[in-house]
């Protein structure tokens, strides 16, 4: 099973969360219809969404997509502490021998009668007692995870780590003005706050659309012909551009003219920081 977190949507009303969890989910099954992964059911607990599959490069790409903070490949046993110690032991005996150090870290929402620290000690003396290895709370070599959500705990030692943000197309459709490589960034920063995005641009936007396609979780994403100026006129309620501080003073006449937000994610970076964040942008 492949456990998957969120954290800003956590944030929300109830009714907005679940709009939000709806469209996450919507979202994650279209990015694994369109690449191939295949159709899935997902299923939603408070806090957590929970797909059935023991595929590290499905849990890999899902850590990708925006809204999710993070992902697991885990196993799924009774929240029952001596069922937890078996399965924990049975982990560690495939991943760890006397000559590595181990971790157990444990998080638990719910009733229980037990303390989440009751379960780290008992399950860590347990992992000890049997392998041999050495405990190592800073640095260990492998750690082995538990979550324990309600008459369910969830067993995994990777974790694939997501860029959070917020599900594409919880806020509104905003235009992203592409000039250049860096312009992808600043659209890449659009959808990550959750935007639906369209592009404008001089010349052929087909290469900065298809890198942008599966960041927008293969939503529809439109195009424009046209300068910054152009972009004033269209009907969008914001405009994100990949404007350098560097650079502002160049646009202070134009900026000058406009009729709508407009919003520089990369207002603060420098050349290099924007060349390895269009890199990964790229990765996908």
């Amino acid at each position: 099973m492949i456990l998957i977190r969120y954290s800003e949507i956590a944030l929300k009303s109830r009714f907005v969360r679940k709009k939000f969890e709806d469209i996450l989910m919507e979202n994650i099954k279209r990015v694994l219809k369109v690449e191939g992964y295949g159709e899935f059911k997902l299923k939603k607990d408070w806090g957590r969404i929970y797909l059935k599959s023991n595929d590290y490069n499905m849990a890999k790409r899902i850590s990708k997509i925006f809204g999710v903070s993070s992902t697991s490949v885990v196993i799924e046993v009774n929240s029952d502490i001596n069922e937890i110690k078996s399965e924990v032991v049975n982990v560690a005996l495939r991943k760890i021998d006397e000559k590595k150090s181990f971790a157990i870290k444990v998080r638990r929402y719910g009733k229980h009668d037990y303390t989440s620290m009751d379960v780290a000690r008992e399950v860590g003396y347990k992992v000890e007692k049997i392998t041999k290895a050495k405990v190592d709370l800073d640095n260990p070599d492998v750690e082995i995870g538990i979550e324990i959500r309600g008459d369910k705990a969830y067993i995994f030692t990777e974790v694939f780590k997501g860029y959070a943000g917020l599900p594409v197309g919880t806020q509104e459709r905003v235009l992203c003005y592409m000039s250049d490589d860096k312009s992808v960034l600043a659209a890449w920063f659009a959808l990550k706050r959750g935007c639906d995005i369209d592009l404008i641009g001089k010349g052929d936007l087909e290469e900065f659309k298809n890198l942008l396609k599966p960041w927008a979780c293969y939503r529809k994403i439109g195009t424009f012909e046209g300068d910054l100026e152009k972009a004033f006129e269209i009907e969008h309620n914001g405009i994100f551009v990949s404007i350098m501080a560097k650079d502002i003073k160049n646009y202070i006449e134009i900026l000058k003219k406009r009729t709508k937000p407009v919003f520089m994610p990369l207002l603060s970076f420098n050349d290099g920081k924007i060349s390895k964040r269009v890199r990964d942008v790229k990765l996908i």
